[in-house]
């Protein structure tokens, strides 16, 4: 019995953390008008009040239920080849959308009073009845918010040119900063497992002491060295709006784990194993690529996914570093849109930002697994 309500203690956890990406998921799939009603859409079932105003006609008519129909039809010959007024009053705090509705054959016209009042216009047939017979309101809770769903979002951020550089750029700075960490990490990770060299214990405390303080703490020396050290020691260098500069930075702070990742994931490895090698006459470079890296797969894809998660998440550094609107990484054009009050933007790119990173963990998740548990307890 203990076990089911841990179970269900885990569920709810879940639930509550899955909550931002299921709002995020939700909201890139609406209109920004629809996003604050939306959740209200799924839990609250609507009905609606129509009043039909015409000569002899002001009868009002309320629509409950799972699927209603309501029908209006006119006896007064005066109206012949007329408009009807029909107006759509929504219930308080209930924003009514026009996809809630089917096309009408004659195409009638809908606007938005600043009343919040619907307004549809029908003509009348020969025969004195309102061109469309019936208005139907679904009032499911799923189908309601079904009605309101739209992947224009979408195909919006994707043609916007500024949402294509952030994304070119936030690939391109993340892919080759977790293939310099790696590579960097796979010869420091060896050389301090297999060799015995003066100053390799306090290289070790330094790379560990790394990852002990936050990146914001690195801001500021991290600015200065850009703007002030770096280009006095090597004339033209620019690291400010510039993807190289970020790069470096990236790397940097990327590639301590790198190297403690590397390095446990090393230990594990026989010595025998490289002994063996070397009497058949392997040289060094053949030990390392054609022995040690196929064996330290799992630790070079879980640094590397790290490395490239960091760098694609990074916002702190990229937006004191960044001026220029098509140098922006992901993260900083994505305050952009929420600055100009887009958040049906704002959720629709944060879905598109989540994909790579979702694909890379899925397709690496059992190298994943092995790499941090195998690579952590040696080292």
């Amino acid at each position: 019995m203990k076990k089911f309500y841990f179970h269900i203690f885990l569920v709810i956890l879940a639930l509550i953390i899955l909550m931002p990406i299921i709002w995020m998921v939700l909201a890139s799939a609406v209109k920004s008008t629809q996003i604050p009603f939306m959740f209200e859409r799924i839990f609250k079932p609507e009905s609606f009040n129509y009043n039909v105003e015409g000569n002899t006609l002001n009868t009002v008519y309320k629509l409950e239920g799972m699927s209603s129909n309501i029908t209006f039809k006119f006896d007064a010959p005066e109206l012949a080849d007329h408009f009807i007024i029909v107006r759509l009053q929504p219930n308080s705090q209930t924003y009514q959308e026009e996809l809630m509705y089917e096309a009408a054959p004659a195409d009638p016209a809908l606007e938005q009073t600043e009343k919040k009042q619907w307004v549809m216009y029908f003509k009348l047939d020969a025969n004195k009845n309102i061109v469309r017979e019936s208005i139907k309101v679904n009032n499911a809770s799923i189908l309601n918010f079904m009605n309101i769903l739209t992947f224009d979002n979408y195909k919006d951020i994707f043609r916007d040119r500024g949402f294509r550089n952030w994304l070119a750029n936030s690939v391109i700075i993340s892919l080759l900063t977790g293939m310099i960490s790696v590579f960097l990490g796979f010869f420091a990770g060896y050389s301090f497992s297999r060799w015995r060299f003066p100053g390799r214990k306090v290289g070790l405390i330094w790379v560990l002491t790394t990852q002990l303080f936050p990146l914001a703490m690195m801001l500021v020396p991290f600015y200065i060295l850009a703007t002030s050290v770096f280009p006095d020691v090597i004339p033209g260098l620019k690291l400010t709006n510039s993807i190289f500069g970020l790069i470096i930075i990236y790397s940097a702070t990327a590639l301590p784990f790198a190297i403690w990742m590397l390095k446990g994931y090393f230990d594990t490895v026989p010595v025998d194993l490289e002994e063996a090698a070397a009497i058949d006459g392997a040289s060094l470079f053949q030990l390392l690529f054609l022995i040690l890296f196929p064996l330290t797969r799992p630790a070079i894809f879980t640094a590397f996914l790290f490395s490239f998660v960091q760098a694609w998440n990074e916002y702190a550094i990229a937006n004191l570093f960044l001026t220029l609107a098509d140098k922006y990484t992901l993260p900083v054009g994505l305050r952009t849109l929420l600055d100009n009050n887009n958040m049906a933007g704002f959720a629709t790119a944060a879905v598109v930002a989540s994909v790579p990173v979702v694909i890379l963990f899925l397709s690496m998740k059992k190298e994943l697994v092995e790499g941090a548990t195998l690579g952590a307890v040696k080292g």
